[in-house]
């Protein structure tokens, strides 16, 4: 063979170093490739199988609510707040199947104006006194009233 069909050869046909350098740095390509999606496959698959779970769904809102509250300058009694908001979201969810929606939010909003007046009264966590006069007691009466006609009927 002449120098000129050596050359050919060499262009045409790649030597058996360069190929197998080049297949592994493919190889080596596609599995990193393959590896990141995989990994954030898997990653997204766990977290929403996190956030499907309503226990770890409410002890993240929990916590994000607890680091917020450090950070604010609330007074003492906001923590009750957030507690006995817990338990009217607990109890709503109880009683609604035995006691249907309509009887469930009448208690309440009747129980919260009621309660609504007796802050007012006693001027507690600093709003103005106003007393309970009789017609605000009969007011009161007559949802509570209210309440028993949506609970009967």
């Amino acid at each position: 063979m002449n120098t000129e069909e050596k050359s050919q050869l060499e262009i045409n046909i790649p030597s058996s170093e360069s190929s197998v350098t080049r297949n592994q740095k493919n190889e080596h390509t596609l599995g990193t490739e393959l590896t990141r999606t995989t990994t954030l496959e898997s990653a997204r698959e766990k977290m929403q199988t996190l956030l499907d779970n309503p226990i770890f769904s409410g002890f993240l809102l929990i916590l994000a609510g607890i680091a917020i509250a450090f950070q604010a300058a609330a007074p003492w009694y906001a923590w009750i707040g957030g507690i006995l908001g817990a338990y009217y979201v607990i109890i709503n969810i109880l009683t609604v199947p035995r006691l249907g929606a309509a009887t469930v939010l009448s208690i309440f909003v009747c129980a919260q104006i009621i309660m609504a007046c007796l802050i007012d009264h006693f001027a507690l966590v600093g709003v103005a006194k106003r007393t309970y006069t009789v017609w605000r007691i009969l007011a009161s009466l007559g949802l509570v009233g209210c309440v028993v006609v949506i609970a009967k009927f």
